[in-house]
This record gives C-alpha cells, structure tokens and sequence, in this order.
C-alpha cells in the first residue's frame, strides 16, 4: 500500500519511531471535556452532596409477596379502555 498524500494526512511519528498518517477528520485530538462542551462546565466544579438513606418498610417475602401480587393486579386495579394496565411505563 502506497503511502497518503501528505497534503491531505497528518504525519504522527510515535514513540516507536514508526511514521503513521491520520486523515484530519479522525486525527485523534483530547480536548477537555469542560473546554469542550458549556453544559460539562457545571458538572465538573459540582459533586454530589451526600444524603442519608431512607428507612424503608421490609418487602414481604414468599407467600405474602403473592398476596400483595394479587390484590395490585386484581383487587385494586383500575381499568384503561377494558384492559388491565401490564406495563407501568409504556413509553419509556
């Protein structure tokens, strides 16, 4: 394989001394992320305040787990259009 033009390639001479030519478009370039892009500017000077987790009510287990089951899906239903709603959030 013939060699690029070097009018249209960057020429990258590595560590190992081997030439190599990168096309502009995919030549390998690694800005800052906040440099980059205006909304990463926020994120970067921000971390998280840390929160305490909730206490939660214990998930029954086993035959009681089935109980809850039943009465979410037959008991307390509400029906949409005469069908009983399967998926909670369809569009997403």
């Amino acid at each position: 394989m013939t060699a690029p033009h070097k009018s249209h390639f960057q020429i990258c001479n590595s560590i190992d001394g081997a030439t190599r030519f990168h096309h502009p478009a995919t030549t390998p370039t690694y800005p800052s992320i906040a440099n980059s892009h205006p909304t990463w500017v926020r994120f970067t000077a921000l971390s998280p305040v840390p929160v305490e987790p909730q206490e939660k009510k214990k998930t029954p287990k086993g035959r009681a787990y089935k109980r809850v089951l039943y009465t979410r899906r037959f008991v307390n239903v509400t029906m949409t259009g005469g069908k009983r709603k399967m998926n909670p959030n369809p569009g997403q």
